[in-house]
């Protein structure tokens, strides 16, 4: 019986082991010059929406394996730890994927005016008062998946910056949830966690590997006053394998293991 147990125990940790270092992370590109640095990803150009030269603009915007919508707060910035949809949230924004000229990427309009801001295709805070109106958008993945890392730039320059004026920077929020409407932040649960992203490029979400993974997640800009916001640039993230898969995976094992004890 002790055998049996040290057997399964080995045989999951396998199973689990196994999943984790076979598991590919998947990068889809908004940006069409490729992130300016040729991230390892394919460029994709999201479908259901309207053509705008080259670019595209729709309330929902499809990439295969995930769809995006797009908001802005009306009562709250989104700096801080968690929001509603149905509390905080105005929906039916307009997605705007910027593909040319280059260094652009995943945007939004949404209409909102009277903050220290304008409202344009860049993903914009406070555009309603300086500390109301954070354009955020949202992404609805068709199965769970590991949100690795999000990767942004300005207004075709190739990093985030800040206003001249003032030296307000760009800084961003990236959420999660479990529901679709109660979203928390993947960069910290108290205060105010808005960052402004690593070397003013990307930010990592912090998931470990082992991570149960989510559908929905959501990325906003933030930041004090006149900051500038930017683009979503790209996204990385793993698709986290079924529990059937595992499950499978692990009675395999154990199999061996066990034919192993008997020879």
């Amino acid at each position: 019986m002790k055998h049996t147990s040290i057997f399964k125990r080995t045989a999951c940790a396998l199973a689990l082991g196994f999943a984790a270092s076979t598991a590919q992370a998947t990068t889809i590109i908004f940006d069409g010059n490729n992130g300016g640095t040729a991230k390892l990803g394919d460029v994709v150009l999201g479908t259901g929406g309207t053509a705008n030269g080259t670019d595209v603009k729709g309330t929902s915007l499809d990439y295969g394996l995930f769809s995006t919508a797009a908001g802005v707060s009306h009562s709250m910035n989104l700096a801080g730890a968690s929001f509603s949809i149905s509390g905080d949230i105005t929906t039916g924004g307009t997605v705007y994927q910027d593909i040319t000229p280059s260094h652009g990427g995943l945007g939004a309009y949404t209409g909102a005016s009277g903050g220290v801001n304008s409202d344009n295709d860049n993903l914009q805070p406070n555009l309603i008062t300086a500390a109301v109106g954070d354009e955020i958008i949202f992404f609805d993945f068709d199965l769970s998946v590991i949100l690795d890392t999000v990767w942004f730039n300005g207004n075709h320059t190739e990093n985030t910056g800040m206003n001249a004026t003032s030296g307000n920077k760009s800084m961003f929020n990236v959420f999660a949830s479990t529901d679709g409407d109660n979203y928390f932040s993947l960069l910290g649960n108290n205060g105010l966690v808005q960052k402004v992203p690593t070397a003013n490029e990307y930010l990592n979400t912090g998931l470990p590997m082992n991570s149960m993974g989510y559908t929905y997640y959501a990325i906003a800009a933030t930041g004090w006053n006149d900051a500038p916001g930017g683009y979503i640039e790209a996204i990385s993230f793993t698709k986290v394998p079924e529990p059937g898969s595992l499950l499978l995976l692990g009675l395999g094992l154990l199999g061996l293991a066990q034919a192993r004890r008997r020879k």
